[in-house]
């Protein structure tokens, strides 16, 4: 169990650190697998996903969509896209 700095902010990895908001849409992700793809996935497989989703347009870390329907929409969107498991790697 972590709990979140000062800040409202705590390093899952070693260099990357994540804010409480973004650990809730990370969390909205995993919800978000494991109803429509049956996939239980870790916090830093989530991590990974939104990390290469954002990667692949580019970003450093895009925002997440305000309607939980619409985040496993987008990242299906990305032309670099094949399936989750390996966006989690």
């Amino acid at each position: 169990m972590l709990k979140l700095n000062d800040n409202n902010g705590i390093f899952l990895q070693e260099q990357e650190y994540y804010t409480k908001e973004d650990l809730i849409n990370l969390y909205r992700l995993q919800k978000t697998l494991l109803i429509e793809e049956n996939t239980v996935a870790s916090i830093l497989d989530c991590a990974n996903i939104w990390q290469r989703y954002s990667s692949d347009l580019c970003a450093s870390w895009l925002f997440f969509p305000d309607n939980d329907d619409d985040i496993l929409r987008q990242i299906r969107s990305s032309g670099f896209f094949t399936n989750f498991e390996d966006y989690a790697k």
